[in-house]
């Protein structure tokens, strides 16, 4: 027997478990104090009596519980927490191995008479002759006496009695029940169970037991835990004066910035404080996870040496079943095998304060009229190479099959998304990776950008809400009618917005009113002249030259407007001017650094490209790119287009001038096979709508009633391309 528990404990000191952690099987995980009558759970975990009757109180449903420890689920006996098994081997730990040269006196008649016995109820040690008395009186001869070596070391010596025959102590093992029994047990409901003498079983149980707790996995496992908690505290340490540190950095790079870019240094504090306290979080949720795991195997484990160092047969023979599987269960638990924390954390990384991009961010000097001429040689320029967009990236924008309304490209290489049906905003990169989702209360409409925040119409609710990085909302103003598109103008910090009398375009009707208010912070909203041939500014954009160009979805044509409300410019799908109107139903619409204008044509799934004047150039992209039910669409600084679908799909073009022989002959033969700007590639078009009809697009009848259940054109795809028809019918037709 002292071969298997010196076996034992050599496997203990392999496993170079530090005091502070050994000592966790002394503590009571509730109270992190020493044990005060200690009770054992059936997942063998112990608290004191006091803590998991409390815990009881508080967390217990019906007849079962959680363990505050592992969180196995615990059934409360009939008889409340007092019928939980006192443990009793916690007492050798708590009090030490002696020396042999310490006394230990008897705490009833005093320092004269040695100690032979300890008693856990009384808590008391107890000489030869005062344990005589302790075991006959009434009071105390239940009571679980355990008794001293010569070194202090508590034996415990426990004589349990059959549950079913209270006078009866338990001396055998019934095999097939897996339980102790009595002697009258044996005799009668488990006499045709094979049974065997306790002393017996215990014997080989010991070995079992020493056995199972021997193995290597089972050490190494309190190891892996125990590494990965010294780990995540070596990373928390390390981690404590980080942030001085980052402020100290970023402070320098500031003082430069200090009167002009203030918010910037604000929005860096903010910055490192929420990482600060995301890893804070993230650093102590995974310590606190180890620590319990650590704790609650660390309990089991030197349990299982204390039953072997101290308990008596029947105590072995109770318990060795039962621990053997939870020692499995727990050791099965490999998530924080091979999970070593990883070092570091954010740093502070200086940028370039040239002087050059400085002045850039400050302002420019420009002539209109000297970019206007440019523009327009630009302009010639790439019509005769008749360059196309080049393909960038794909994504879709979430829940997928729904109608991206507007597209917002802010200073960096992302946009604000904006999905009106689903009440929701989601910021993306080029890369179409969501940096952040905002969800909103109402139906919104169209978003445009301007000093670091999203402005999003609400069609819905007449308001215009803003959104910054963090997902911060507020409301940026409310008006009368409904609000529809907008845009910003970043020089002179003012926002443009188109309002209606009615939110759904195919709902307007003659004499509805419409207008365009100019929105300034801190002076209020004014009303521009609306000219009375624009009857529904669904998108905005503004063209460079202080007008504002219209995506009517009434009248079905692009128009620019001065600040005096004269329509200067109506383009309604005449490209060659002859006064043919062709297929033509606008939708988005945006403008580049050059001046020429991008309009989202639903009736042929392409995007037109008009110059700053309203002059028709060319269909810069079409389903041969893969254009599939486009919707809106914007231009960002870098001269991309971001065009968003009725389906959900995000689609990114380079503007930017194709280099190289190859690439212009390439555009040439696919210019040449798509037919754009002829009449051949017009009745492609055509040919190709009434082929989607006949495979099965949506009557008239779906999609009125699709019109009717959404009260926006946001919820309703298949329908925006017919219901201009009925539209059209109240609008003025004086635009020609």
């Amino acid at each position: 027997m002292s071969a298997i528990i010196m076996a034992f404990r050599k496997a203990v000191n392999k496993a170079k478990l530090s005091e502070e952690e050994q000592k966790h099987v002394r503590e009571c995980f509730i109270c992190n104090e020493e044990f005060k009558d200690p009770r054992l759970l059936e997942c063998y975990h112990t608290f004191c009596f006091e803590c998991v009757k409390e815990y009881i109180d508080a967390n217990c449903k019906g007849d079962s519980f959680r363990c505050p420890l592992c969180k196995t689920e615990s059934k409360l006996p009939e008889n409340g927490p007092e019928a939980f098994e006192k443990n009793c081997f916690v007492g050798d730990v708590r009090e030490g191995q002696g020396d042999g040269k310490v006394k230990h006196s008897c705490d009833v008649c005093g320092e004269k008479s040695k100690a032979a016995s300890f008693c856990y109820e009384c808590n008391q040690k107890l000489c030869k002759f005062c344990v005589t008395f302790h075991e006959k009186l009434q009071a105390t001869k239940d009571h679980n006496v355990a008794g001293l070596d010569e070194s202090g070391a508590r034996k415990v010596k426990r004589k349990p009695k059959c549950p079913a025959h209270d006078k009866n102590e338990l001396q055998y093992f019934c095999e097939e029940c897996k339980e102790l029994i009595c002697i009258d047990c044996n005799m009668t409901s488990h006499k045709r169970h094979k049974s065997r003498d306790v002393v017996e079983v215990a014997d080989e149980f010991r070995r079992e037991l020493a056995l199972e707790i021997n193995k290597d996995e089972y050490f190494q496992h309190l190891e892996c835990l125990s590494d990965y908690s010294k780990n995540i505290k070596k990373k928390h340490d390390a981690n404590a004066g980080r942030e001085d540190k980052l402020m100290n950095s970023f402070e320098e790079q500031l003082e430069a910035f200090q009167k002009v870019l203030n918010d910037i240094k604000l929005d860096f504090i903010s910055e490192i404080s929420d990482t600060g306290m995301a890893s804070e979080t993230e650093e102590k949720d995974g310590r606190n996870t180890m620590e319990r795991r650590f704790k609650s195997f660390a309990a089991i484990y030197f349990f299982s040496q204390l039953l072997l160092d101290q308990a008596d047969d029947t105590a072995v023979v109770s318990h060795t079943v039962s621990l053997r599987k939870r020692l499995e269960i727990l050791s099965a638990d490999n998530g924080s095998k091979n999970n070593t924390p990883k070092e570091g954390g954010i740093v502070f990384e200086p940028g370039n304060l040239d002087k050059a991009i400085l002045k850039e961010l400050f302002g420019k000097l420009r002539d209109p009229d000297m970019e206007e001429e440019e523009n327009r040689k630009s302009n010639a320029q790439k019509e005769e190479s008749n360059g196309k967009p080049e393909f960038v990236y794909k994504f879709d924008c979430p829940p997928g099959d729904c109608v991206v309304s507007g597209i917002a490209p802010t200073d960096s290489d992302a946009a604000w998304v904006c999905v009106g049906a689903e009440s929701t905003v989601h910021l993306f990169t080029v890369e179409g990776k969501c940096e952040k989702t905002v969800m909103f209360s109402h139906v919104l409409d169209d978003v445009t950008f301007m000093s670091g925040r999203g402005y999003i119409t609400s069609n819905g609710a007449n308001m215009v809400r803003t959104v910054d990085t963090t997902g911060r909302k507020s409301v940026y103003t409310k008006a009368e009618m409904c609000i529809r598109g907008i845009v910003a103008d970043t020089t002179k910090n003012i926002i443009f917005a188109g309002c209606v009398e009615n939110d759904a375009f195919f709902d307007v009707k003659p004499g509805d009113i419409s207008s365009i208010l100019s929105i300034e912070k801190g002076k209020g909203i004014t009303s521009i002249p609306m000219s009375r041939d624009v009857p529904y500014p669904a998108r905005l954009a503004l063209n460079g030259t202080g007008n504002i160009v219209i995506s009517d979805w009434v009248a079905q044509a692009v128009m620019i407007q001065d600040d005096a409300g004269k329509v200067m410019a109506c383009y309604k799908g005449d490209k060659d001017n002859s006064g043919n109107k062709s297929d033509f139903n606008p939708r988005g619409i945006c403008v580049d650094d050059d001046g020429n204008i991008y309009v989202v044509n639903i009736d042929t799934d392409t995007i037109e490209m008009l110059d700053s004047s309203g002059k028709y150039l060319k269909d810069i992209l079409d389903t041969g790119d893969e254009l599939s039910s486009p919707w809106s669409v914007a231009c960002d600084k870098s001269n991309r287009l971001w065009i968003g679908s009725q389906n959900g799909n995000i689609m990114i073009f380079s503007l930017s001038e194709q280099n190289g022989t190859e690439k212009e002959q390439t555009a040439e033969t696919t210019n040449s096979g798509n037919g754009r700007g002829s009449t051949s590639g017009s009745s492609g078009r055509s040919q190709s709508r009434n082929g989607n009809d006949q495979s099965g697009s949506s009557t008239p009848d779906q999609r009125n009633l699709s019109r009717n259940k959404s009260g926006s054109e946001t919820s309703s795809k298949d329908g925006s391309r017919d219901g201009h028809s009925r539209a059209s019918t109240g609008s003025n037709n004086s635009c020609k």
